[in-house]
């Protein structure tokens, strides 16, 4: 193929796009305007927005800012003003300041509509400015369309007015001439741009309206054991909601044949609602009720093993001061029995004569070397594990 003929096919691929962009462009402000009008009524509604995902830094981050918040509420003006300066104005009868007080309207979707309003009014500025390719073919436009309706004038004419900024128009009108405009836009970086804006500002307001795309799972992943599940409740290209395991942690489950095994911390475990799959929310709840069986499982195991533990403690038998081996050095030494009468004297610089566990003894104090007060005693020794085993974690 030529340069000339290279040439023509990417002009001829670029003109392509442009007309896509321009078409994806006109059909995201249409499914704008249906959303502002949605906003529009849930202004009014005092309906409450529920929070999208969170990590657990940002979880952190707002709690702290919540409880600065609730103090600064319970603050009083005179406190406020002496910690910050500048604050002198707030001094007043009123022994609080800050107070929560519900807003006239419901707050998400007007600021949603604000931030609509003034993206769309932002690009329109931007490609209305004289000098800008777009005013230019947008007035050549409107001009033309003037022709074909009144006819045709010889006289020099202004600008249509069609194309004119108006700072107090809605976020219809704004649409509108941003429509206008791209419509003799040739510039595919510019109208990327703007697609890409617009398709941000339809994410945003879906979540205002139908809720946060993505939350928080309220228990944790039946694999790793983290709060790292989240529920996707949609997402673009896909027609059902999942849940999956994120983060950069590894998390491996127990089937052979998944990818966790050769690569735990890239691939990420998924469950899809709907009930032809393999991995679904019928089994992750299944999967967590397990775990949870588990979980309690062990703990009455290790508080078992804790009370065990702590009747069968080690002991050290001491040797009557009658047989003690210096008793001229060790006479300091020696002290009462504590279970018998006066007199009955123990030597405590002497090396014990053995070992016993306190419970078993107390079982066969008369013949303490046997094997049930040898320490470690049986039952010491059954808590512990195989020495196969010994080094093996958790399998799961």
């Amino acid at each position: 193929m030529s340069r000339n003929a290279k040439h023509q096919a990417a002009v001829e691929a670029t003109g392509v796009r442009i007309h896509e962009l321009r078409d994806d462009i006109r059909s995201t402000l249409r499914r704008i305007l249906e959303q502002a009008n949605l906003l529009e009524d849930l202004a009014d509604t005092r309906q409450s927005m529920p929070l999208g995902f969170q990590p657990a830094e940002a979880k952190a981050v707002r709690a702290k800012q919540d409880a600065a918040d609730r103090r600064a509420a319970r603050t009083a003006a005179s406190s406020i003003a002496e910690e910050h300066l500048g604050l002198d104005w707030t001094r007043g009868t009123p022994s609080r300041t800050g107070a929560m007080a519900k807003p006239p309207v419901t707050m998400p979707p007007v600021s949603m509509l604000a931030e609509i309003t003034f993206t769309i009014a932002h690009h329109v500025w931007k490609l209305g400015k004289h000098g800008n390719p777009a005013r230019a073919a947008a007035d050549v436009a409107a001009a033309e369309q003037a022709d074909n309706d009144r006819g045709y004038c010889p006289w020099p004419r202004r600008p249509i007015a069609t194309v004119r900024i108006q700072e107090d128009a809605g976020i219809a009108h704004q649409a509108n001439h941003l429509a206008a405009l791209i419509a003799g836009y040739k510039n595919r970086q510019g109208l990327e741009t703007i697609l890409r804006d617009l398709e941000q500002l339809e994410d945003r307001a879906a979540d205002v309206i139908d809720g946060p795309a993505s939350t928080n799972h309220p228990e944790p992943c039946p694999w790793c054991g983290r709060m790292s599940l989240v529920v996707h409740h949609r997402s673009k290209g896909r027609d059902q909601g999942f849940i999956r395991c994120e983060g950069t942690h590894p998390c491996r489950c127990d089937f052979e044949n998944c990818e966790c095994a050769r690569n735990p911390i890239r691939y990420r475990h998924e469950w899809v609602n709907t009930g032809r799959a393999t991995h679904t929310w019928t089994q992750l709840r299944n999967l967590q009720t397990t775990r949870k069986e588990i979980e309690r499982l062990e703990t009455l195991a290790t508080d078992a093993i804790a009370r065990i533990r702590e009747l069968h403690v080690e002991i050290h038998l001491l040797r009557w001061a009658a047989d003690c081996l210096d008793p001229e050095a060790h006479q300091k030494d020696w002290v009462d029995h504590p279970d018998l009468a006066a007199g009955d004297l123990l030597c405590e610089r002497c090396e014990p004569i053995a070992t016993v566990c306190d419970h078993c003894y107390q079982l066969a104090p008369a013949d303490y070397t046997a094997t049930a007060g040898a320490w470690p005693c049986p039952t010491i020794r059954a808590l512990e594990p195989p020495e196969d085993n010994a080094e093996q974690g958790d399998s799961r």
